[in-house]
This record gives structure tokens, sequence and C-alpha cells, in this order.
């Protein structure tokens, strides 16, 4: 039985190699390279940047909720003031008119 073998040195071609495969590992030595090199920094350079704009949106989140957790306390706060000045206003009543009760109530037990 009769078998051929190819043998395919590439990239580095010898000198008794066909031109088609010189000019195509010659091809290859001039592009590896660049493109590897492109292809690292632009993995590394999508890494930067992913990196940088999560850590910008966690503080944009971070600083948002700041504002919105104060604004919540101030409105929270001025209801409460409210309700209190309320409440206040209900005691001074209820103190009024057990004061007045018991003023009018003494003086008519004194009445003949």
């Amino acid at each position: 039985m009769n078998t051929t073998t190819f043998q395919f040195t590439f990239p580095g071609a010898t000198p008794s190699a066909p031109p088609l495969v010189d000019i195509v590992a010659r091809l290859h030595n001039a592009y590896a390279t660049p493109l590897q090199n492109a292809f690292q920094e632009l993995w590394t350079s999508t890494g930067r940047i992913v990196q940088q704009q999560t850590a910008h949106a966690a503080m944009e989140a971070a600083q948002r909720s700041v504002v919105a957790l104060a604004q919540n306390a101030a409105e929270v706060q001025q209801r409460t003031f409210l309700q209190l000045c309320g409440a206040h206003q209900q005691a001074f009543t209820m103190m009024t008119e057990a004061w007045t009760t018991a003023l009018t109530g003494g003086l008519r037990a004194v009445k003949p």
C-alpha cells in the first residue's frame, strides 16, 4: 500500500520550501506579532474600561442613594414635626379644658 505523508513546517520555512509556502510563512510572521499585540491590547483595554465603568456606576448609584436617603429623612422629619405640632395642640386643648373645668367646677362649689 502506498501512503503519502505531507509535512508542513509552519511558520519556519526552509530554503528548499516551494515559493508559495515560503510567502505564506513570511506573511504569517509579518502579521502574527502585530495581531497578537492588538488582541492583547484590546483584551486589556476592554477589561480596564469595564472595570472603570463599573466603578463609576457604583459610585453614581451610591451618591444617588445618599441623596435619596437624605431627602427621605428630611420628608419624614417634616411630617413628624407637623404630627408633633398637632399632638401638642391637642394636648394644649385638653389641658385648657381640664383647667377651665377645674376652675369653673371649683367656683360653683363655692357658690351658695
